[in-house]
């Protein structure tokens, strides 16, 4: 977001985008860790596909980054507003 957006926002609506932004972080990275989980079950079982099932961590992290940069510009705003 860039910071003329975030200065749109009212503080009660940046505190609400950071609660949706930070839950919708924790399941990418749930279910992250939960494909990871499989990725070396199928690593020990031996029927490990590297080409098609490494692609998936790679999207979920690709997803999940974003939303991280925006959550961490929207607490920075919000501290400057305390101040």
């Amino acid at each position: 977001m860039k910071k003329e957006e975030l200065e749109k926002y009212s503080t009660e609506a940046l505190e609400n985008k950071i609660k949706s932004g930070t839950s919708l972080l924790y399941v990418t990275l749930f279910l992250l860790v939960l494909y990871g989980v499989y990725m070396f079950y199928k690593m020990f079982e031996g029927t490990w596909e590297m080409g098609q099932q490494i692609a998936i961590p790679l999207f979920l992290f690709a997803a999940m980054l974003p939303n991280w940069i925006n959550i961490k510009k929207m607490k920075e705003e919000l501290e400057k507003r305390k101040k």
